[in-house]
């Protein structure tokens, strides 16, 4: 699958997402050691799920945009919450540097710049492609 169809395939799952910037809730248990983990995503619509164990005060103040992820380690919750929001801008950010190899590639084809400007250019995109591919696991 080509970078560009990689980009449509994760905005297509982000624009089918609820479109809002997400944060963790978070509890301190009633025992010791009295640990502070994470409870709840904040944003995203709740469709009912699990929402009996959601307290009345949670719901109270969030409404349905309250999740419950209790049991969730903290790494992996803040690993949902930084993909949940950075994703979109990461999309993005990677379409605009594609966009630019293809600048870069169009001025290569362009019989009426010199030579070496255009070498030049073909190098800075292979360079640029390059370097995104690389950067994949």
């Amino acid at each position: 699958m080509s970078t560009r169809e990689q980009i449509t395939e994760s905005q297509k799952v982000c624009d089918a997402a609820t479109n809002c910037i997400v944060h963790l809730e978070y509890e301190t248990s009633e025992q010791p050691p009295y640990e502070h983990y994470p409870y709840a995503l904040i944003g995203p619509t709740n469709q009912g799920v699990l929402e009996a164990e959601i307290s009345q005060e949670y719901k109270d103040q969030y409404g349905h945009e309250i999740t419950e992820i209790a049991g969730i380690s903290e790494p992996d919750a803040q690993r949902l919450v930084h993909s949940w929001n950075e994703l979109p801008l990461r999309n993005a950010q990677l379409a605009a540097v594609l966009e630019l190899a293809d600048k870069l590639d169009a001025q290569a084809d362009d019989k009426s710049r010199s030579l070496d400007m255009r070498i030049e250019r073909a190098h800075y995109a292979k360079r640029i492609r390059r370097a995104i591919e690389d950067a994949a696991p």
